[in-house]
């Protein structure tokens, strides 16, 4: 008898730590919302803020610029100027699974490297270099460098920060429910 309860007990421990660990669902990441493309918002982005003459990227383009792999991108579109004097960037990357921070730490290399290249350039454009972002709002990252002449960099810089994350759904908080 002995034997037979430990025999129903060793076939059931494991199924009941198995159904303990079960995690949480995914909880959903802000993405894009179903009106906007990454297309239109650089677009619209970049008009608004005087991009002049630019260089639209894809994937392919974007991964070569920022020293990533094809595989580690699933979309993306951006655009650079092609003005010596002028450091100006819109990016948007939706990273593959597994490579947001992969995909930040590209993004955050190239905002540094556009820093240290405008830092002390006659083109006063330093000041707004410097004043570029990079984020990420779930599995896409951004990277901004843009604003209008005569404007407060770091005042643009919030501006254009705002109307990008305006752009993703969130998900709603989770609430969180007593045991």
């Amino acid at each position: 008898m002995k034997k037979a309860c430990a025999l129903i007990l060793m076939v059931l421990l494991p199924l009941s730590l198995s159904a303990c660990g079960k995690g949480k669902a995914a909880v959903p990441q802000p993405r894009l919302r179903e009106d906007v493309t990454m297309e239109n918002l650089v677009a619209e982005c970049a008009e608004r803020y005087g991009m002049g003459e630019y260089l639209e990227l894809e994937e392919e383009l974007l991964a070569e610029l920022l020293g990533l792999k094809a595989g580690d991108i699933l979309a993306g579109y951006g655009r650079v100027s092609l003005r010596e004097d002028s450091p100006d960037h819109l990016i948007l990357l939706e990273a593959a699974e597994g490579k947001r921070d992969k995909i930040e730490k590209a993004l955050q290399k190239r905002l540094l490297f556009e820093q240290r290249a405008y830092a002390d350039h006659l083109s006063g454009a330093g000041p707004k270099t410097t004043a570029g972002r990079c984020f990420l709002m779930g599995d896409t990252g951004v990277l901004f460098i843009l604003g209008r002449e005569g404007q407060d960099p770091e005042e643009e810089a919030k501006r254009i920060e705002e109307e990008l994350r305006a752009a993703f759904w969130e998900p709603p908080a989770e609430k969180e429910t007593p045991e």
